[in-house]
């Protein structure tokens, strides 16, 4: 699992819309979850660029 800043995201000209998991219907709480959305299939860079802004969360 990793954590990316929203502001990183846009900077990258991606989108986001906010869709925070629940214990009852994910199995774990996270308000802050979000989908990324905006990348080609065949784009290298934004990928990279979002990996590199990412940081790993371990649990």
């Amino acid at each position: 699992m990793a954590s990316v800043a929203n502001v990183d995201v846009k900077a990258i000209g991606l989108s986001t819309y906010l869709d925070p998991c629940t214990l009852e219907e994910h199995g774990f709480d996270n308000p802050a979850h979000a989908y990324i959305w905006g990348m080609d299939e065949e784009d290298d860079i934004k990928p990279a660029l979002l990996a590199q802004k990412a940081a790993v969360i371990l649990k």
